[in-house]
């Protein structure tokens, strides 16, 4: 864990998730947690996102705050460095990937999302759940029924299952697959749950974490700089861990607030927004 001399000694690169983080339910940006973001960058400190959403997914949001750094999306697997406009990414081997949506495709009450290199937006459905975000986002997802359409179309980065409902018969069908992949494609995809509803699956080694490694890789980041990750849900507990100051929202699910060296307010309540400020007003007391 890092002390606030270090942030004065070091650059700080703060990555920042999205949904329970920055935007609450509402998925709307505060203008006191926009206006904190840009004092924070005027202050010095590097910003930037790290989500599980993808490329179009975050425009919206970026038109409103300012980041200075690659963005980490579709949870690590695709990183995007807006100023060069060069990408990397990690995708699911063909082959894993035709098993892992040859399965998904077979279950009932789900809607199965996938993203792939070019970011191109699938779902195998359109629902009443996932649609109102798709319109404001302006996603444009297309639409496919057979794994094969997407392994001959582009390398896949991440694929998504939005469980339709919470009842105990869809979520044991969740359990049994999990078990199987784990049985029969043993160490070859990481998964996680970013919403109590939405589990998501990317290559073996993928995590927010690593998309922020590549992310510092691709601005050639010194090692001793400061890394700051805040996040709330299960996809962000390996950022939390490991970087130097992790943040749990207020909201954040225990497994983040116990990876976490603080904890803050929640996203109902501007918690980044009270944290941003307290950084930059600790920064302007060492040098007033």
């Amino acid at each position: 864990m890092c002390t606030f001399s270090d942030l004065i000694q070091w650059s700080t690169a703060l990555y920042s998730d999205v949904d329970g983080t920055l935007v609450p339910a509402s998925n709307q940006i505060s203008p006191i947690l926009i206006k904190e973001v840009e004092r924070v960058v005027d202050a010095g400190f590097h910003f930037t996102l790290a989500t599980g959403r993808n490329f179009a997914g975050v425009q919206r949001l970026l038109r409103s705050i300012p980041v200075t750094d690659p963005i980490v999306l579709c949870n690590g697997a695709y990183v995007y460095d807006a100023l060069t406009h060069t990408d990397s990414y990690v995708s699911i081997p063909n082959e894993i990937a035709l098993e892992l949506l040859s399965r998904l495709l077979r279950l009932t009450n789900v809607v199965v999302y996938v993203d792939t290199a070019d970011r191109t937006f699938w779902v195998s459905r359109v629902s009443a759940q996932s649609e109102p975000y798709a319109m404001v986002e302006q996603l444009k997802p297309r639409m496919f029924t057979h794994a094969n359409e997407l392994i001959s179309h582009q390398d896949i980065v991440k694929v998504g299952v939005k469980l339709l409902d919470a009842t105990h018969q869809t979520r044991l069908q969740i359990h049994e697959l999990l078990e199987c992949l784990e049985r029969e494609l043993p160490k070859q995809l990481h998964y996680c749950f970013s919403s109590p509803n939405y589990l998501e699956f990317m290559r073996v080694g993928v995590s927010k974490w690593s998309g922020i490694q590549v992310s510092q890789s691709l601005r050639s980041r010194r090692k001793g700089d400061v890394l700051i990750a805040v996040g709330d849900e299960h996809n962000d507990v390996e950022m939390v861990k490991h970087a130097h100051i992790g943040v749990a929202m207020g909201n954040a699910v225990d497994a983040v607030k116990q990876a976490a060296d603080h904890c803050i307010g929640s996203v109902d309540n501007d918690g980044m927004a009270h944290f941003l400020r307290s950084l930059r007003t600790q920064i302007q007391t060492v040098f007033s």
